[in-house]
């Protein structure tokens, strides 16, 4: 009965719509929108309700595909996990994969971190990280030795920043017990310089990211630490069953390890501030991070995924002077610098899915899926449960998110697999961000009753109006491969304006993946360079605009896209931006592109497609592409 009416009450509201309630612009405009949570009462609802059927979404036309680059170009690169059956936890969270330009040279680089033998042994320099210089996007080369990058010990995650604003990435990677920052020298080589640097870290680092936290022009950097773990003499699970008498613990059964917090000294150190802060009084056991504007306040916002804990959600206030320790730090972190952290993730619904407990957080990626204006959070969760798109919902002066997963449509296809890196970018230029995640399970457990499968397929989510559709089996041979995901980036590697991405696997050869979608649109690709702003600058917020065309249905009218630090899982993408132009060739090719920068100042320009390097305070250049 309850069915009747309701359908009943459905064909009444098509009714008044096809009657002229609503005037014929406004219901094709409804029917144009993404899907939102709206009241089940409201005549809208029941429309969206329709709308939400499976069978209205549209099967794409031309379907994403990558190819990948494999030793033939130069990727040989597979990462070293020492695994001798005791089903360590240190052996099983892998590695990550960083992008960055190491030559200045225009051409996204890679660098895949890497293992060691365990217990760490301080003068083993048998499994270096590989850094791949990108020769025109066709092939790669490994330069390590050569620019005396060769990171050793058991490296997990990597973030990339132009520390010191001389023109050139650097690079930290984290390691088991200490990060090292690789200085970029300006001729081809790196400096390791982590100590000197006052990066004097311990624990077992995870993730990291890069941003400034302060408005003072130089980056800063927060540290992810996992659970403390010894490397002699590891907590170990016995399992009788098992076919190695192991299986892999808990991370339930470790401490956690805290978090720390760099402040940039302005003369290319840092300072620890993880106790004036106030991060030491949140235990969490971390394994990705983002750090962005989650509330246009234009101030950032930092998001921790936690591992079977309440994720962290920390905005930043102003430190009182009373809180400075020390002599030391008042004058090295002086009154406009120093800063607190206030965590919010419980009152932002942040920390707990809708059912109103902690997932496995892994990865973590944000974009602006439901294209609202405002950036949303998508983590990768554990085996069994599913993956969680937390849709932005904030208002000025509260962060506020709501579990949009069912209406994404994103969970069911993520509970068969366990995630880990994950990369929001719209892949085939139509303007809705899509989505990759790299999975694979921590153990092997397919002798368990009934199973559970240890490598996975990489899944590729194409976004249609703010609903997704796994696309894997259509994007090329590579996704029908079950691999150990792991660390995961995206970067225009070729430079033809379409994403591609960078995969770190246990077990198996790492891969860049190129993308070869055929696409109707052209791209405008921007880079960005900060004078006032850190010259990589984190936090950058950028809006296209473009007018409606009555002869071509436009979908781009209104782009916004941030460049946050940190994201997916031990990895870091390219700073880059891409924006999609129209195919009508007579009067959508330009866009109009306003940029606010994290120093408050705002320029507008009208550009076409093709490369452009803006410079904060200047008008953009256009390049070749």
């Amino acid at each position: 009965m309850i069915r009747i009416l309701f359908f009943r009450t459905l064909l009444c509201v098509f009714m008044l719509y096809a009657c002229g309630c609503q005037d014929s612009s406004e219901t094709q405009d409804l029917v144009s929108q993404p899907p939102k949570t709206t009241d089940a009462a409201s005549p809208r609802a029941l429309l969206q309700i329709a709308l939400d059927d499976p069978g209205t979404v549209q099967t794409p036309s031309a379907p994403i595909r990558f190819e990948p680059l494999g030793k033939a170009a130069g990727i040989e690169f597979t990462r070293f996990d020492d695994m001798r059956g005791q089903h360590r936890l240190l052996e099983t969270n892998g590695g990550g994969v960083a992008v960055l330009d190491a030559d200045a040279d225009g051409w996204p680089d890679v660098f895949f971190s890497n293992g060691c033998k365990i217990p760490l042994q301080p003068d083993d320099h048998s499994t270096p990280g590989a850094l791949l210089r990108n020769r025109a996007g066709q092939r790669f080369e490994d330069i390590s030795r050569h620019s005396g990058l060769m990171q050793y010990g058991l490296g997990f995650g990597c973030a990339v920043s132009d520390v010191n604003n001389d023109g050139f990435d650097d690079l930290c990677v984290t390691r088991y017990g200490t990060v090292q920052l690789w200085l970029n020298c300006g001729d081809g080589t790196f400096l390791e310089s982590a100590e000197s640097a006052g990066l004097r870290h311990s624990g077992w680092g995870a993730s990291a990211a890069f941003a400034d936290l302060n408005s003072d022009g130089n980056v800063d950097l927060y540290v992810v630490n996992y659970v403390q773990d010894s490397d002699s003499e590891p907590r170990l699970c016995p399992e009788p069953a098992s076919p190695d008498g192991f299986i892999g613990c808990s991370p339930a059964l470790f401490e956690a390890a805290n978090d720390q917090l760099y402040l940039s000294d302005a003369a290319g150190g840092f300072v620890n501030i993880s106790q004036q802060s106030g991060l030491n009084q949140h235990s969490g056991k971390g394994l990705g991070i983002v750090i962005c504007d989650l509330d246009e306040d234009r101030r950032p916002e930092i998001c921790v995924a936690n591992d079977g804990e309440a994720n962290f959600l920390f905005s930043l206030q102003p430190l009182p002077d009373d809180m400075a320790s020390d002599d030391a730090q008042r004058s090295a972190v002086d009154a406009s610098t120093r800063i607190r952290l206030k965590e919010q993730g419980i009152s932002a619904n942040f920390a707990l899915n809708e059912l109103g407990y902690a997932q496995a957080g892994m990865g973590i990626a944000a974009a602006d899926f439901d294209r609202n204006g405002q950036l949303d959070l998508f983590l990768t969760h554990f085996y069994g449960d599913t993956n969680t798109l937390y849709e932005n919902a904030s208002e000025p002066g509260q962060i506020l998110f709501r579990d949009a997963t069912r209406q994404s449509r994103l969970g069911p296809p993520s509970r068969d697999k366990l995630g880990f890196g994950v990369v929001a970018a719209d892949f085939n230029l139509d303007g809705w961000p899509d989505l990759i995640t790299a999975n694979g399970h921590v153990d092997d457990r397919t002798w368990l009753e009934g199973g559970q499968p240890y490598h996975m397929q990489t899944q590729l989510f194409q976004n249609q109006a703010g609903q997704f559709r796994d696309v894997s089996r259509d994007a090329g041979d590579w996704f029908s491969v079950p691999q150990l995901g792991r660390g995961l980036a995206h970067a225009d590697f070729d430079r033809n304006g379409l994403p591609d991405a960078a995969i770190s696997s246990q077990l198996q050869p790492a891969a860049v993946l190129i993308n070869t979608t055929r696409v109707t649109n052209s791209a405008i690709r921007i880079r960005f360079v900060g004078r006032s702003s850190s010259r990589t600058p984190t936090g950058l917020l950028s809006i296209s605009e473009t007018q409606q065309n009555d002869s071509y249905r436009q979908q781009l009218s209104h782009d916004v896209q941030q460049l946050a630090g940190g994201g997916s899982f031990q990895s870091c993408s390219e700073p880059l931006i891409i924006f999609p132009t129209s195919p009508d060739k007579t009067n959508q090719t330009r866009r109009t592109i306003e940029i606010h920068w994290p120093s408050q100042q705002i320029q507008t320009a009208s550009i076409s497609a093709g490369t452009w390097v803006w410079v904060e305070g200047q008008n953009p250049l256009a390049t070749p592409m």
